[in-house]
């Protein structure tokens, strides 16, 4: 039996806020400040490598009260073992203000731009989980696209924290747009 997914609503800020705070990157510690916040920042602003985890925590928090953060939390009985960062393409202002990915569909996309699964349940099935569920849902809500943005030449599981071409490949996604070191790939909906 797969893992539980659930999406992120504010009744499940505390799980998704701890599931940073302790086991996100359990194995990754330079990563443990980002709360999954990149993709809220624009690519004009120069102080990422700057903010704290705290202020990072802090937004994080702010953005799932205000209802800018959307994802899935993936559990096993009551606790959170991944995550996966997905909404609307016009809510990240990273790919908003990146004009290598936009389109004239942006406003159609569903955008899946990270994944953190802990590393005591990776290798079993939940970053495609956590993906199918986000498709399904985004299919029921009337979206055209889910659109992802896999690196390339990744070899580590932190570097492929877009979630890696091949997980899309097998879900039916195709290259839409190759970048220098990255891809968009994009799966039709309807």
């Amino acid at each position: 039996m797969g893992p539980d997914i659930r999406p992120l609503d504010v009744s499940r800020m505390e799980d998704f806020l701890a599931f940073f705070d302790q086991d996100a990157f359990r194995d990754n510690p330079d990563w443990s400040a980002c709360y999954c916040q990149f993709f809220y920042h624009t690519m004009q602003d120069p102080r990422w490598e700057e903010i704290s985890g705290e202020e990072n925590r802090g937004m994080a928090r702010d953005n799932i009260l205000g209802g800018r953060m959307r994802g899935y939390l993936a559990y096993s009985g009551n606790k959170v073992i991944g995550w996966c960062n997905a909404g609307p393409k016009t809510g990240y202002p990273l790919l908003m203000t990146d004009e290598r990915v936009l389109s004239a569909e942006d406003a159609q996309i569903v955008s899946l731009v990270c994944y953190v699964v802990d590393a005591r349940f990776r290798r079993q099935g939940i970053a495609r989980a956590l993906l199918r569920r986000a498709c399904a849902d985004a299919r029921e809500n009337g979206y055209a696209y889910a659109e992802a943005y896999p690196r390339i030449l990744e070899q580590t599981d932190a570097g492929h924290y877009r979630g890696p071409k091949s997980l899309y490949e097998g879900e039916g996604f195709k290259v839409y747009r190759g970048l220098e070191k990255s891809l968009v790939m994009r799966l039709r909906l309807g």
